[in-house]
């Protein structure tokens, strides 16, 4: 048996701005953004995918997304590798979020599935995912989301969840999130509340989308690289 693991690979490092989603040349990635009068973005920055808000006071919605092409089985992706960052302190009206997703909604806890970090009213990171039947949101994970790069692991394939009276589970049913710590060192975060995304035998996009409520404030989520480690065939 081959140990090997095929990957496939996107860093936006010295990238090209997305498209609108509404544009024909809109894949693998585009932008959906929403507001009045603002000038909120998404574009490529020295070394970034940057989500911006501008000071308007107003709703804004930036996401950065694959235009609702689920190209990525959950059944076929063992994890997902995602290097992110953001402005350091998000003001109350701020919602960060990165990870896989089902098709987008501009509230990402409606989206049909999903498996996110999220940043919800500061940069204290939470782990929120559904699968359809089971919801576990705002898990807290003791750790921020700072202004350097720092890796996020979404792993649908090494969790063990043990069920009384037979065998256990594994893989989607114990789906694992760790975080990279000031000391460099991956830890798993979600470990008070296993997280079961077995009920969901679709497919994934990658998701991240960075908005607020009407509020006269900026912020930024920056997206460096993204690795999808998937099953041979």
């Amino acid at each position: 048996m081959s140990l090997n693991v095929p990957q496939i690979k996107y860093e936006f490092k010295g990238c090209e701005t997305p498209p609108d989603y509404a544009s024909p040349a809109g894949y693998p990635f585009v932008s959906k953004i929403t507001k009045t009068a603002g000038a909120p973005y998404c574009k490529a920055v020295a070394g970034a995918m940057e989500l911006a808000l501008t000071a308007d006071n107003e709703v804004q919605n930036v996401c950065f997304y694959m235009k609702d092409v689920l190209a990525f089985p959950i059944a076929k992706l063992k994890f997902v590798e995602i290097w992110a960052a953001c402005t350091a302190a998000l003001d109350a009206s701020v919602t960060a979020s990165f990870g896989v997703a089902a098709a987008r909604n501009d509230a990402p806890r409606s989206m049909a599935e999903y498996a996110l970090f999220q940043c919800v009213a500061n940069n204290n990171l939470v782990v929120s995912a559904y699968d359809g039947v089971n919801t576990n949101n705002g898990l807290a994970t003791g750790l921020t989301l700072p202004t350097t790069f720092q890796k996020h692991v979404i792993d649908f394939c090494t969790g063990v969840k043990t069920v009384a009276g037979g065998l256990s589970l594994g893989g989607a049913a114990s789906t694992k999130f760790s975080i990279e710590n000031s000391s460099g060192i991956l830890r798993r975060v979600e470990t008070a509340a296993p997280v079961d995304m077995s009920q969901y035998t679709g497919n994934f996009q990658f998701f991240a989308q960075l908005q607020k409520t009407a509020a006269a404030i900026t912020a930024k989520l920056q997206i460096q690289k993204i690795i999808f480690h998937l099953r041979e065939e």
